[in-house]
């Protein structure tokens, strides 16, 4: 009966899902691991980290953590499983590299009747940043470009030479732009009108009339009478 008693409970277990296999190791005398999925540490079971219930460590356990290799390499780590003690009490807090090691959540017992250490419960770092740095092997993530160019081929990180966005966020051709030659006249001159000249004010004006120079003039010499004799 009572190895019936001790199956049945090994299955209701199983239920509990993420739990289950660190619990019936540890029901079995064995030791487990915290780790990301596909994580081996020699006998122990894994138990994946973040599933809940936050699994509840004893000496022995382990628990894989990105160590953070410190300010001159930072946002670098390296993926190690010291004991679920070791993690507590060496990487756990802003003591350690300044706090930067991810760690997922756990719950420390002790030996005997002590209390429970929850510290860990929360886990340290464990956001959405920590948690996708954890499950890539503590590798940092390449960085994320916004694609500011919706509608051209490629993620585009800032507009291109000669391009504006327009009303809808795509990325066009700029519209050329003309210089008014003509300030003074209505709408956009690109070049003198016909008929008109620029004067000393930049304005377009229609030249006054040509004459024609007809030559020298002169007072013309006036008539002399004869004399009689």
């Amino acid at each position: 009966m009572k190895g019936k008693a001790f199956a049945a409970t090994v299955a209701a277990l199983a239920m509990l899902g993420f739990a289950s296999s660190a619990m019936a190791a540890s029901a079995q005398g064995g030791k487990v691991v915290v780790g990301p999925a596909g994580y081996a540490l020699g006998s122990k079971t894994l138990v994946i980290a973040g599933r809940a219930p936050v699994p509840t460590l004893g000496p022995g356990d382990h628990v894989v953590i990105c160590h953070a290799l410190g300010q001159a390499n930072k946002n670098t780590y390296v993926q190690i499983a010291p004991s679920a003690a070791g993690v507590l009490f060496g990487h756990a807090g802003a003591g350690h590299q300044n706090g930067e090691d991810i760690i997922p959540p756990f719950i420390y017992q002790p030996n005997g009747k002590k209390q429970a250490d929850n510290s860990l419960v929360q886990g340290q770092n464990w956001d959405t940043a920590g948690i996708a740095i954890y499950q890539n092997g503590c590798a940092a993530l390449p960085p994320t470009h916004t694609d500011v160019c919706p509608n051209i081929a490629g993620v585009q990180t800032s507009v291109p030479v000669g391009m504006v966005k327009d009303a809808h966020g795509n990325c066009v051709t700029r519209p050329p732009t003309h210089t008014d030659v003509c300030p003074n006249i209505a709408g956009v001159q690109t070049s003198v009108p016909v008929g008109m000249v620029k004067d000393a004010h930049g304005n377009c004006v229609t030249p006054a009339p040509a004459h024609t120079d007809v030559g020298n003039c002169v007072t013309p010499a006036g008539k002399v009478k004869a004399k009689i004799k």
